[in-house]
């Protein structure tokens, strides 16, 4: 009986091993490659991240700036100025963007370029989706013009 146990152990573990991790529960995905001259980095939306940030090529030519993050667990991140990069993330076009170069390990898309852009991640699918906004004809407006949200006084 020790021995079967033993098997259905080490069988659930080989299982554990070869499923997918479930999708819900990261906030971050792969989607972009980044080229810096020789650098080529492989970007991770993280919608979790207010900017975007990018890790030092090269820290011992680097000072410190005075603006620190704050990671998620409550620690601060150094950064060291900013930089501007061009990112192909496979929709038609190029999209430049100034990065925050900061002590991280992976660079990091975050709320701040994809909402300059329009873009939104399609939770489900991990796909980078673009809002296109267009007019709308007047009469298919309500004919009250007023902003629906706007507090009203008696």
């Amino acid at each position: 009986m020790t021995q079967l146990r033993a098997e259905l152990r080490d069988l659930k573990l080989s299982l554990c091993r070869r499923s997918p991790a479930p999708r819900t529960r990261n906030r971050s995905r792969t989607i972009a490659q980044v080229q810096d001259g020789e650098t080529v980095w492989t970007n991770v939306v993280d919608t979790g991240a207010a900017i975007s940030v990018i890790p030092p090529t090269n820290r011992s030519a680097l000072k410190p700036t005075s603006f620190q993050l704050r990671a998620a667990n409550g620690s601060t991140i150094e950064t060291y100025g900013t930089k501007e990069l061009t990112l192909n993330i496979n929709l038609r076009r190029d999209f430049k963007w100034s990065f925050t170069v900061a002590d991280v390990k992976t660079p990091l898309l975050g709320a701040d370029f994809l909402a300059h852009y329009n873009l939104a991640v399609h939770m489900k699918t991990w796909r980078v989706l673009v809002f296109i906004w267009t007019a709308i004809r007047q009469h298919d407006i309500h004919q009250d013009h007023r902003d629906p949200f706007e507090l009203q006084h008696n």
